[in-house]
């Protein structure tokens, strides 16, 4: 297995896919967590509650983390190679298991780097402006770990939507269409009727609940993002299996 996962990081390091994902996903931390502190109250500075909006911003990256997942998955049909990789590992499931690793150490490595970058560019900013600094202590601590555990299971649907769905294109527009469009639609149409609550099982809302204080409980919502995880990748397993690929 190991093998596998060291496959699909030379994949990502030697692909312009792979660099390009990585400094788009700093580059939105760095512009959000600017747009957090430039312009935050001074009521606002040196509370927790300015420390953690800017922690949040590290859920930009686990955002593209997502996109990492399903274009790790999608790109062997893209460029057809996805005969060869099953060649050289029979059993298809072990390669949907190495992407998925793979991409859960990639997000849990980006979600740490982001939330050092965060609090590196906040710090600088409100020092240079000589205003109080972070606080930063256990709640804080508490809501990064829950941002790079969000950030994990963000890349394990993603591996998990690309292995059900495959096509690149419609995998990468469709998964953001339902983030940004279908889910706050359903979200509103289920307040019409106070079944409001239902939307909190969404894949997306309870992703990033994980990183709010909204949803279900701090767990429930883990739980509620691993199954659906877990259920796109045996899907995907699945539909792999049953394939004739030649």
């Amino acid at each position: 297995m190991s093998r596998l996962v060291y496959a699909e990081f030379l994949k990502f390091r030697t692909t312009r896919s792979g660099i390009g994902l990585l400094i788009a996903a700093l580059a939105l931390v760095a512009v959000g967590t600017a747009g957090t502190v430039g312009p935050a109250p001074s009521d606002r500075l040196g509370t927790n509650q300015l420390s953690r909006d800017v922690l949040s911003n590290a859920t930009l990256a686990a955002l593209v983390v997502f996109l990492a997942g399903i274009v790790c998955v999608t790109s062997e049909w893209r460029h057809g190679t996805v005969a060869r990789t099953l060649l050289v590992t029979p059993k298809r499931t072990r390669v949907l298991i190495g992407k998925e690793l793979w991409i859960a150490l990639l997000a849990a490595a980006l979600a740490v780097v982001s939330l050092g970058l965060v609090v590196a560019i906040a710090a600088t900013w409100l020092s240079i402006d000589g205003s109080p600094s972070l606080p930063l202590g256990s709640e804080e601590a508490r809501l990064a770990g829950r941002l790079v555990l969000a950030a994990v299971l963000w890349g394990a649907l993603g591996v998990g939507f690309g292995s059900l769905v495959q096509s690149q294109t419609f995998a990468v527009v469709g998964s953001i269409v339902w983030i940004l469009v279908v889910e706050h639609l359903v979200a509103a149409l289920l307040g019409l009727v106070d079944a409001g609550g239902a939307a909190d099982y969404l894949p997306g809302q309870a992703l990033t609940a994980l990183g709010g204080e909204r949803g279900l409980s701090t767990w429930a919502n883990a739980v509620v993002a691993f199954a659906w995880a877990a259920g796109l990748v045996i899907a995907g397993a699945v539909r792999l299996s049953r394939q004739d690929i030649a």
